[in-house]
Parts: structure tokens; sequence; C-alpha cells
């Protein structure tokens, strides 16, 4: 958009933290999809910010792969699994308290579909943690 001196006028936007698909079609045809999470604002402090985790192993196969996880709060965490297109593949609630390491395993009673994976963590304040992880074929 453009104002009236035909300088470039942009829009301003504002996302409530999450996870956002923006989809493009350029005009040859091709398309592409793009993931992205909006945390919180710059200086905040979240939840999330008392959590961290490894996804192994990477790639994964078979129908089942571990979640490492850390806490420096006592947190309850809501847990996602999304295919890449968003569609909601598996959820759990897991309780992690202040210090504590532990291991989860996801094992779904459906198939994991093959390709790239969200995995995405929901705190109680609103706050959230996504990351990416990998199936390879069986």
């Amino acid at each position: 958009m453009r104002d009236e001196n035909g300088n470039i006028n942009s829009p301003t936007v504002t996302l409530n933290p999450g996870l956002y698909s923006v989809n493009l079609q350029y005009m040859n045809g091709s398309y592409l999809s793009v993931v992205r999470e909006v945390k919180g604002r710059e200086g905040s402090t979240t939840l999330s910010e008392n959590f961290s985790h490894v996804i192994y192993p990477v790639p994964f196969s078979g129908n089942q792969f571990n979640i490492g996880m850390e806490a420096t709060a006592d947190l309850h965490v809501i847990y996602r699994l999304f295919d890449y297109s968003a569609n909601l593949l598996y959820e759990m609630t897991i309780y992690i308290e202040d210090g504590e390491n532990q291991v989860i395993t996801i094992l779904p009673d459906f198939p994991i579909p093959n390709g790239y994976l969200i995995n995405q963590f929901i705190f109680t304040d609103d706050s959230q943690v996504s990351t990416i992880s990998y199936k390879t074929n069986n």
C-alpha cells in the first residue's frame, strides 16, 4: 500500500504469541508454506523461558521418539504434535517440577506421518516453544 506521496506504507499487524502458517502462491504457480512462532514481547518474562528440551533421535523412524526436558520452575505444559500442514496429530499434558529432568516417549496409537513435524509446548501463561522434527520413511 502507498500513501498520498507514493511512499510504501506497511500496515501494522499485532500477533499474539503462537504458531502461525503463511502460505504464498507465486505468479508462476509455485507454492511456499512457512511456519513461524511468535514469542512474547521483547523483555517479557514468560514460563517458556524456564524450559529447555531436546527431541531425539533426529531424524527418527518408526512410530516413536523421545523428548528430554528440563525445568527451572514448576511447569504445567500442553504438548502438541502437528504435521507440517498444521493438522493436530497428538496432544498430552506434562507436569515438570523445578530442577527436574524428565524424558517422555511419544508413542501414539496411530502411524506418525513421514516428513517434517511441529512440536509445540504451551505453558499456562500462553507462552509457547515450538521445534521442528523429522520422520524418515520406515
